[in-house]
């Protein structure tokens, strides 16, 4: 067999070598090491920011480089579009990563909707930029824990007491595996107070603590 000239060989490496680059920028970002503090979790969540997109940083700081942004719901109740999906997979300084950006509540319910230039990869999220639907609970606790006392009880909307808990996030502050440490008001502003959205919680006959990222519908 002849020897493959030199010029030959290094333009047929070209796409292995892109394909390999590839490869390793779309490594998962919840295996790659996370900065010292930070604690990783699991949950949904969505964008919400009144300029109507949330930039996504390289790092748990304000003075953090943005790396881009992503279209948001406008406000928190009531919003006339909704936010980009995304998946929580840590928390650090009130920020969270983020990883596997998803548009498809958005293109659904408003497909002329203007997007402009989307960020794709992962990075960072202030937690006051990120939100979910309390659908049904009992109350936050006290530390991230099913066994935890319950700090602060809701008040169901439903009038046999099991409803909708008359809830919202006003803020986000960190997580710990499928729990979320957040402030929390009434649907008409009145403060409620800080504390732990453990999933799955519940205490004697009340509902389990059930946190839903879907804005288009309810979680089962």
């Amino acid at each position: 067999m002849e020897p493959v000239p030199m010029r030959m060989m290094r333009i047929s490496t070209v796409p292995a070598l892109a394909a390999l680059l590839l490869a390793l920028s779309g490594l998962s970002a919840f295996a790659r090491p996370l900065p010292p503090g930070a604690t990783r979790c699991s949950f949904e969540a969505w964008t919400v920011d009144p300029q109507g997109r949330t930039n996504v940083r390289a790092a748990p700081s304000t003075r953090a480089a943005i790396l881009g942004t992503v279209p948001s719901a406008s406000r928190r109740i009531a919003s006339p579009d909704e936010g980009a999906g995304v998946s929580v997979i840590a928390s650090m300084n009130g920020f969270f990563l983020v990883r596997d950006i998803d548009l498809a509540d958005i293109e659904s319910a408003s497909p002329d909707r203007k997007l402009g230039k989307v960020y794709r990869g992962s990075g960072w999220i202030h937690g006051s930029q990120l939100d979910v639907n309390i659908q049904k609970g009992d109350g936050l606790r006290a530390k991230p824990g099913r066994d935890a006392a319950i700090s602060i009880r809701f008040t169901q909307a439903g009038p046999d007491g099991i409803g909708d808990p008359d809830t919202v996030i006003l803020q986000m502050h960190s997580c710990s595996g499928r729990n979320i440490e957040a402030t929390l008001t009434t649907r008409d502003g009145k403060a409620l107070g800080r504390g732990w959205l453990v999933r799955d919680a519940e205490e004697g006959q009340a509902p389990p603590v059930i946190t839903c990222p879907m804005q288009l519908t309810t979680c089962n």
